[in-house]
């Protein structure tokens, strides 16, 4: 093809090329995105765990290490850039987030687990919201007893 320009009289060729580009994304499938929410799956487990085993706290730690090193190989990975943070990278922060949040709610519930009355007293408006309050809250009525005797 031949193009004439405006400001020149000879003409000038013309080459238009179609370029078509797919990323293929299998790589980043079973190897990044699979093993990162099946990391993140495990921390729904630590809630699961009974209190007692002791090791709630380290599965949960261990969860939020895990992330960081996939949110460091995923750094690697992906191309510098300062304009758009990637899905993957926004997931991976938000997962580390959710995992933290996890553990002071692990750490809250070891807490009150391991309380007794003789350590420990109840204060009157934590009676006062669960005895008083939130059971009428969640229509929810106390049971009454017939002592026969």
């Amino acid at each position: 093809n031949e193009k004439f320009y405006t400001c020149c009289d000879e003409p000038y060729l013309d080459i238009t090329f179609n370029i078509t580009m797919r990323r293929k994304t299998l790589f980043y499938t079973v190897n990044i995105i699979i093993p990162c929410m099946g990391i993140s799956f495990l921390t729904v487990l630590t809630f699961y765990l009974p209190s007692d085993s002791g090791e709630k706290v380290t599965l949960s730690i261990s969860i939020l290490i895990s992330l960081h090193v996939f949110f460091l190989l995923v750094v690697e990975i992906i191309p510098p850039t300062s304009l758009v943070v990637p899905l993957l990278g926004k997931y991976l922060i938000f997962a580390m987030i959710l995992v933290s949040i996890s553990i002071c709610v692990t750490v809250v519930v070891l807490n009150v687990h391991f309380r007794s009355p003789q350590t420990h007293r109840m204060a009157p408006w934590v009676k006062r919201v669960f005895i008083d309050f939130l059971p009428s809250f969640l229509f929810i009525k106390r049971p009454t007893y017939n002592f026969e005797t």
